[in-house]
């Protein structure tokens, strides 16, 4: 879905300033959004609302957003389906039929957005469970079927997409993560540490405080807290992600809107500017700064590549060589030169489970006996990788004070790359599941690993 809604922004310009708006803006739609629902519920709130939006607008999830563009799509659905829930609950709270026109129409949006949700990524499970959830305990059936019908229609796209691509999302999810399952001493501590750090100690000490007023408010503190329930219960086995989080704040952040006193709010924004304000300046000094003043510090080679990756990227394309095809070792790194070079950048050998594009996209049985650069920015074992080739030259070079290194590879040698690791690859990452009834699978056919 990212996808989707960056393509009409790069007609526009590639520049990182207009492809990172999504994030930039997505943030004061929905505060907007949270002031409105609290206008609607409790109107003598209006004052409230308008805190709590700037509170919502403050907190390092909003000042930080910018940075998980990939997110922002999950993030937008997952608030409008938010959204159109709690207005069919207000409505209905004012007395409108809940097989009227007008409201199903609500849900009907709310289960659309939902769907939506899931095509941006499968996280959006916890709010779907929390609307399941919301309308069993209050016996709103016909609801549940609105939204379930609506949604259902945007998941048959995802099925008949994965029966027809080797199950990739699905296996993604299920197979090769679980790979890196932790210990609860260490999943559920850090996952305490990130709600603190994201919904910030004070706003949890006034919801706290607040405790006895939300059962008036029953609805949204179920569709606040359960998310996050479930997220406790998945950290026993599994480390949480910052960024899976910040999505399901606004339902929080309307809780406390309507919970809260005056008077906690007021604080609430003092303290919430101050620790954003921190944020800010650390953005603004990462930026700016001159990669230089870094130059002592161990994350400097990589703040380095990062800032000059559109340079690095120039100087190792092999533009004069139309018959050599650059590549890298890694996924983060072919995608970053692709976005610089506008072309496809494969990764060479077996990756990492991130980002399997290439094995949609790029065929290495085309490139047979062509010529290959290998970029990585680490060093290169030349003698596993010089066996891919008739020949192979290892070169390194420095780059503002940072070692690079690539590899001249001529007359590639696809049966042994095929044996060694597309082989690998099928095994690793395409693991399909028994259960699962697969159609096709282009990279099983087109390299013959049936």
């Amino acid at each position: 879905m990212i996808a989707w809604m960056l393509a009409p922004l790069s007609w526009i310009s590639s520049e990182s300033v207009v492809i990172r708006l999504p994030a930039s803006i997505l943030n004061h739609l929905v505060a907007l959004g949270i002031i409105n629902l609290v206008i609607h519920w409790q109107p003598e709130k209006k004052n409230s609302a308008y805190k709590v939006g700037i509170i919502y607008l403050l907190l390092p999830s909003s000042i930080l957003s910018v940075l998980v563009t990939n997110d922002s799509a999950l993030f937008l659905f997952v608030a409008l389906a938010s959204y159109f829930f709690i207005r069919g609950e207000i409505e209905e709270k004012k007395g409108i039929d809940s097989k009227s026109k007008y409201a199903t129409l609500i849900y009907v949006a709310c289960g659309a957005f939902l769907g939506m949700a899931f095509l941006s990524k499968y996280l959006a499970i916890f709010i779907a469970v929390s609307f399941f959830v919301i309308l069993i305990y209050q016996r709103k059936y016909f609801n549940l079927l609105v939204i379930s019908i609506t949604s259902a229609c945007f998941l048959l796209i995802n099925f008949f997409w994965n029966i027809n691509n080797c199950w990739q999302n699905i296996v993604f999810n299920t197979v090769n993560r679980t790979d890196d399952l932790v210990s609860p001493l260490v999943g559920v501590p850090s996952y305490l540490l990130i709600l603190f750090y994201l919904i910030t100690p004070w706003l949890l000490w006034y919801l706290y405080q607040s405790r006895n007023t939300l059962k008036n408010n029953a609805s949204i503190a179920l569709l606040a807290f359960i998310p996050f329930v479930l997220f406790g219960i998945l950290s026993f086995k599994q480390l949480i992600g910052l960024h899976w989080l910040p999505a399901y704040l606004p339902a929080l952040l309307l809780l406390i809107c309507l919970s809260a006193t005056e008077r906690q709010l007021n604080r609430a924004q003092i303290y919430t500017f101050g620790f954003g304000f921190i944020h800010a300046i650390i953005i603004c000094i990462a930026i700016f700064a001159p990669s230089a003043t870094w130059k002592d510090m161990k994350f400097y080679e990589k703040l380095s590549t990062l800032k000059n990756s559109s340079d690095i990227a120039k100087s190792v394309d092999p533009i004069n060589e139309d018959k050599r095809t650059l590549m890298t070792m890694g996924y983060s790194t072919s995608s970053i030169f692709a976005f610089h070079l506008h072309k496809e950048v494969p990764v060479f050998g077996v990756g990492s489970k991130f980002g399997r594009h290439d094995d949609l996209h790029f065929n290495f049985k085309e490139i047979n006996g062509k010529n290959i650069r290998i970029f990585n920015n680490s060093p290169m074992n030349l003698e596993e990788l010089s066996r891919f080739f008739g020949s192979s030259n290892l070169v390194e070079f420095t780059f503002k004070g940072v070692k690079y290194w690539y590899l001249d590879g001529n007359d590639f040698k696809y049966d042994l790359y095929r044996k060694l690791v597309l082989m690998a690859i099928k095994e690793k990452f395409y693991n399909i599941p028994s259960y699962l009834p697969s159609y096709t699978c282009n990279f099983f056919t087109k390299y013959d690993l049936q």
